[in-house]
């Protein structure tokens, strides 16, 4: 009877999670996996009950890898997991605010002289509310401003008190300072951030659009010239350093690409017209971090850059997919200095080198054909003589046969005769059509590492050393 309540109770815990909630990952850490193997997904549910969500585990969950080259998906073991597993000092928050021209217009976009109505005012405001409100919090802020020029207000430090003093050194810019160089101060936030260890997370506060300075002036930018940020590669960029982007439109309207830039790294948009709605929006992104679920896996070994992956919650009742960059130079996390990198360049080329000049020994010092026979696992080794080689080839078994028998071998059986020619190099020659590197062939010079394949048998010419 204990049994039948407990599954009742559990039965009804299920159908409310999968009525009221709605799962995402929120991001993807590859950091650690030369360390021990392992990727670490971020996952969030939108519940208020966090006594509710701390009774799940590992067993709640399943995560699955799409095999591209099946096409199918697979199961994926989760080897650890936590809830709000990280602690207040693992999480790193930047924030990212738009002070070009615009910001000094009303919150309606229209041109305001009076500080006190411009939507920098109420932005400073909700800011100075914002470390106010979160004095005990733990994480780690950062500040940085954008237009023209990306400015570093303030380093990470868990100090509100001082980052609310760092808000009295922003300034109103000049005329050529007034663009709003969007995709270059969020390629220049992402490279802050990916230096940190733990959770890691882009809060941009913008008005507008990406507004550059060398599109709309038609002349070089001062310090970034004619370069531009593309937007698929910041994406990758922040995909790859497990970097999630939260975007607060301090206006209006939306801006339909950033809501498509934030959905990508696992975040999402918010507007907010007000002080109020602004810490609100703050206070929800930092509410969803601190209740999300951590599921380490180890991925299957793949040549793809991109892999996606999906986490289900009981038996997929519900879902939600997301695509990672799993590429890391030397497997090594980013936040090591770039001298470090340097070394390990070197170490390895020396040991390239070295290999390249040091004298191994072959395990065949003559010319040979390696058989490969899918009636037998093992390969077989041939040597081939100083004028000619005869050889049966068949599905059971090849072997090099004498003249006589050559020429009385049974219909299931492909001649073959490998020539040693004057200049020491080797011809194939085929009674019928056989296959020599994909390609049908019955006379063919052969170079080493060519495959042959004739009745179902792969064979592999290879040279002695000189």
């Amino acid at each position: 009877m204990k049994k039948i309540i407990q599954f009742l109770l559990l039965f009804l815990y299920i159908s409310f999670i999968s009525a009221q909630e709605s799962l995402s990952i929120t991001g993807v850490d590859t950091s650690k996996i030369l360390i021990n193997g392992a990727v670490d997904v971020y996952v969030s549910l939108n519940s208020d009950d966090s006594d509710a969500l701390s009774e799940l585990d590992g067993d709640d969950f399943s995560l699955e890898e799409y095999d591209s080259s099946q096409e199918k998906w697979s199961d994926a073991s989760i080897r650890s997991f936590q809830y709000n597993g990280f602690s207040p000092e693992d999480i790193s928050i930047l924030l990212l605010v738009d002070n070009s021209g615009s910001m000094y217009d009303s919150i309606a976009g229209e041109s305001e002289s009076v500080r006190e109505k411009q939507r920098i005012s109420y932005l400073f405001s909700a800011l100075r509310d914002l470390f106010d409100k979160t004095g005990g919090y733990k994480d780690s802020l950062a500040l940085f401003t954008f237009n023209t020029y990306i400015t570093e207000e303030h380093g990470f430090s868990s100090d509100r008190s001082s980052l609310f003093k760092s808000l009295n050194n922003i300034n109103q810019p000049g005329r050529d300072e007034s663009f709003t160089e969007l995709y270059r101060g969020m390629n220049t936030a992402m490279e802050k951030l990916s230096r940190r260890k733990g959770r890691k997370v882009l809060i941009l506060l913008t008005d507008g659009e990406n507004y550059t300075y060398s599109e709309n002036r038609e002349e070089p930018h001062p310090v970034f010239g004619n370069n531009l940020i593309d937007q698929e590669k910041l994406v990758e960029q922040y995909r790859k350093s497990g970097i999630t982007l939260y975007t607060i439109f301090y206006t209006r309207e939306e801006d339909p690409e950033l809501d498509l830039l934030s959905e990508k790294t696992g975040g999402q948009s918010y507007m907010a017209s007000s002080r109020n709605e602004l810490v609100n929006a703050y206070l929800e992104i930092h509410d969803r971090i601190s209740k999300e679920f951590r599921l380490s896996y180890t991925p299957f070994i793949s040549t793809n850059r991109e892999k996606t992956i999906r986490v289900s919650l009981h038996n997929s009742v519900v879902s939600a997919g997301f695509a990672y960059l799993w590429e890391i130079f030397w497997g090594l996390p980013p936040e090591l200095q770039w001298w470090f990198y340097l070394i390990l360049t070197v170490i390895s080329v020396g040991i390239i080198v070295v290999i390249h000049n040091t004298p191994f020994e072959r395990l065949y010092p003559y010319s040979h054909l390696e058989v490969l026979s899918p009636a037998d696992e093992s390969s077989t080794i041939l040597q081939l003589s100083e004028n000619r080689t005869l050889i049966a080839v068949s599905s059971q078994k090849t072997e090099i046969i004498h003249e006589d028998n050559f020429n009385s071998r049974n219909d299931e059986e492909t001649g073959v005769t490998i020539i040693k020619e004057a200049d020491n190099t080797y011809t194939l020659q085929s009674e019928k059509e056989v296959m020599v590197n994909n390609q049908p062939v019955k006379i063919k010079k052969l170079n080493p590492g060519d495959v042959i394949r004739a009745e179902g048998t792969l064979i592999v010419f290879d040279e002695a050393e000189d």
